[in-house]
């Protein structure tokens, strides 16, 4: 009995004393112990790139091949091409991101440099040499062209064919001269009745103009009147013919066929239009516009017309300054429900009193 009681008993207190040592050997691990990271800001980082045959990096104006600059400085880059066919630049990229949409007229600017920076630029295929020379002659009482140098890239591409491309390398000399004349006098009675039906009374003709595009290879000239896709192009409106509140358009009469074109920016001072097809094209106003949808109807002439036009109805203008004006009321016919409201109270009480009269008696 004796052994019994002292097994148990020493079962009880194994029991105790195994977490006691269980809890002891897990509070002897210890995690006070910090590691230090220390990290060295440069004071300069390095520019560098990877540039073709007769391409050149500009920093702030000076050309170089590599350069060191303080950190957090600000620089200006700009890429520049000797490349012996004048090839455009295609793509700049900065550590792998393209930059070439960031580019502007005074170059790539890095307001505050804070890492090294690698510099690559691909060249296209297109071959643009310095004997291909582009011209614009504005004629009296017409209005200016206003081109940037990437609408004269994009006309030029539009008037080249590949075979031109291929003379101006092997030498040949290409001149292209983009011209706007007045022909307001000159303009046949035909022209401008087929111009008077087709925009019928939603416009009213502003300005016959003729816009060509003359191509000089060798001394030999021809006028291209169909390029080979839709170029750009922004004319000054007249002073005389601006007005507050008045919208413009261009109609295209090309091989007897009248396109209307709309405006394409958002200045009343300018009108900026696409077409691949150069011949008269009349400036077309309008001090009111329609609902937005409708169409002008297309002229009973020999011609087919084709509108492309979002303008809106003056009738619609004037009844949105109506609906703003506080001191008109609009005829609706709201009033009618009050009135047959009136009514029936009206005969419902006549009704009651000869009732009642009747009962009386």
């Amino acid at each position: 009995m004796k052994k019994i009681v002292c097994f148990l008993l020493s079962l009880c207190l194994l029991s105790f004393s195994v977490p006691a040592v269980y809890a002891e050997e897990q509070s002897s691990y210890s995690y006070d112990e910090t590691t230090k990271i220390s990290v060295t800001v440069p004071e300069y980082h390095s520019v560098t790139g990877e540039l073709p045959d007769g391409v050149i990096l500009y920093m702030d104006g000076n050309a170089v091949n590599e350069a060191n600059v303080e950190r957090l400085s600000s620089h200006t880059f700009t890429i520049g091409s000797t490349d012996e066919n004048n090839r455009k630049i295609d793509k700049v990229y900065v550590n792998g991101e393209d930059v070439t949409d960031e580019i502007t007229g005074e170059g790539y600017n890095v307001p505050s440099v804070y890492e090294d920076l690698f510099f690559t630029v691909t060249l296209g295929d297109e071959i643009v040499p310095g004997n291909l020379e582009f011209n614009s002659e504005i004629g009296e009482n017409a209005p200016t062209l206003e081109l940037t140098p990437e609408d004269i890239r994009a006309i030029e591409d539009a008037v080249l064919t590949d075979e031109d491309k291929e003379s101006v390398k092997n030498g040949s000399q290409i001149g292209i001269t983009l011209s706007v004349t007045d022909v307001g006098n000159s303009i046949t009675d035909r022209e401008r009745s087929l111009v008077n039906a087709f925009i019928s009374d939603k416009f009213t003709p502003g300005e016959y103009l003729n816009i060509e595009i003359l191509k000089t290879t060798d001394n030999v000239e021809t006028y291209v009147t169909q390029l080979s896709n839709e170029i750009k192009l922004t004319l000054t409106i007249p002073e005389y013919l601006r007005a507050e509140n008045r919208t413009f358009a261009m109609v295209r009469l090309h091989d007897g066929e009248a396109t209307l074109l709309e405006d394409l920016d958002d200045s009343a001072d300018t009108i900026t239009f696409s077409s691949d097809k150069f011949s008269v094209y009349v400036l077309v106003y309008a001090d009111a516009a329609v609902l937005p949808g409708q169409d002008i109807s297309e002229p009973s002439v020999d011609f087919v017309g084709d509108v492309s036009s979002s303008t809106d109805d003056s009738d619609g203008a004037n009844a949105d300054r109506n609906s703003n004006n506080p001191t008109d009321t609009a005829n609706t016919g709201d009033t009618a429900p009050v009135i047959l409201l009136v009514l029936f109270l009206t005969v419902s009480a006549i009704i009651l009193c000869l009732f009642g009269k009747k009962k009386e008696n």
